[in-house]
Formats: C-alpha cells, structure tokens, sequence
C-alpha cells in the first residue's frame, strides 16, 4: 500500500531506500487481500505481516466464534497492537 514499506525490512540499508524510493510507484488496485474468513492456516501464515502467533489466534479464534466482521474483530482475538491491525488493514478481506 506504500513504499514506505520498504523500511520495515531489515536487509536494506535506510540509505539506499531513498535512492528506490525516487523510482518506485505503489498500484493499490494491484493487492491481493487475504479472505480472513475462509483462508487457510498457511496463507495467513504466508503474509510477511503474520507470524504464527498472530496466526494462530486469529484462526482460533474463527474456528471459535465464526466469521470476522471487521478489523475490530481482531482485538477480540487477542493482544493484537493497533500498530499491528494498521498495518493488515489493506490486506484483509472481509467477505467471502
């Protein structure tokens, strides 16, 4: 959703990320979101922002209490940080 996500990967040096920014273009439209509702364990687990602690709440938590409504849902889950849920908000899917 931004190319400022380049910054959250630790392999690139802070430097050279400005020199990638200047040629660099984020086509939103082109996101393939995850359907949080009927994925599979995997491909959640699959997505950079998802370790399989946050994984595995989620799915739990589904597998509990039926579908996610919205992201507010998530908090109920478990201890998901708001910085954690701005971050997937572009990569979840709601519907079916």
């Amino acid at each position: 959703y931004s190319v400022n996500q380049l910054y959250e990967i630790k392999y690139i040096r802070k430097e050279n990320i400005e020199g990638y920014l200047v040629n660099l273009k984020v086509d939103s439209s082109q996101i393939q979101t995850i359907h949080i509702n009927s994925c599979k364990f995997n491909e959640l687990l699959a997505h950079p922002y998802f370790d399989f602690h946050d994984t595995k709440l989620l799915m739990n938590y589904r597998d509990k209490y039926g579908k996610f409504i919205s992201l507010s849902d998530f908090k109920k889950a478990g201890p998901l940080p708001d910085s954690f849920l701005q971050k997937v908000k572009y990569y979840i899917d709601f519907d079916e």
